[in-house]
């Protein structure tokens, strides 16, 4: 038998016993192409038909876990890159009074109450409220007698837990916080994790509020090109 035959009936044998064609070609060293040639007319018993489909499944599970490792890898080296140029960006702007100004302005355009009587502010991200907070009072010298805190919660929340969390958060004392308002169409509603309700802080300065809503109306109107 010369050795193109006894390669032909090891992969007919190897296939009968249930062989893959890329580990009967790792095995044989046999062009695919060829092996393809050999094993088309090839009947094989219902069980080793089951057994290389298993295999291909399992395969297909290993392959997709290694294609979702890779696309994970590079998901995380796009974001690490697009995070450190912002990080640079950031560190390499000044942030004076001015700027601060500006960025106090832009978050009360986004969450901040338009009325001139009070600075009022909400958001359920405590991060956002510290900052707001601290801009308000790097700007301007507050009085903590006119702070209030108000508690915006879901039927199911815990008002005072809640209360502790804003307080140890903002590093404002319980006693700034008055009566909670629960959503009663939340009742059945299971909330959550993580979830602490909206805070919303008001300071009772109408200048300050006036400032404020004036310098905001000032950029939306020049963005605006009005």
């Amino acid at each position: 038998m010369n050795g193109k035959h006894y390669l032909k009936n090891e992969a007919i044998i190897l296939r009968q016993q249930g062989w893959s064609y890329p580990m009967i070609v790792g095995k044989l060293g046999v062009p695919k192409a060829t092996l393809s040639g050999w094993l088309a007319k090839l009947k094989l018993k219902p069980e080793v038909q089951e057994k290389i489909l298993q295999r291909k499944r399992e395969n297909l599970i290993v392959i997709r876990k290694k294609a979702c490792a890779v696309n994970k890898r590079n998901r995380d080296a796009h974001l690490f890159e697009i995070k450190s140029k912002c990080v640079r960006m950031v560190n390499d702007f000044k942030i004076d009074a001015h700027q601060k100004t500006m960025l106090l302005a832009g978050l009360f355009m986004g969450e901040g109450f338009k009325n001139l009587s009070s600075v009022g502010f909400g958001n359920s991200n405590a991060e956002i409220l510290c900052v707001y907070l601290s801009l308000l009072r790097s700007l301007y010298q507050l009085n903590d007698a006119k702070l209030r805190c108000f508690l915006h919660l879901r039927a199911d929340q815990n008002d005072a837990a809640e209360k502790r969390y804003w307080s140890k958060k903002l590093g404002i004392p319980l006693e700034k916080f008055r009566k909670t308002e629960f959503d009663q169409r939340t009742i059945g509603k299971k909330t959550r994790i993580g979830y602490h309700g909206v805070c919303t802080l008001r300071y009772y300065d109408a200048s300050i509020a006036k400032k404020i809503h004036f310098t905001a109306q000032a950029i939306t109107d020049r963005l605006l090109g009005s």
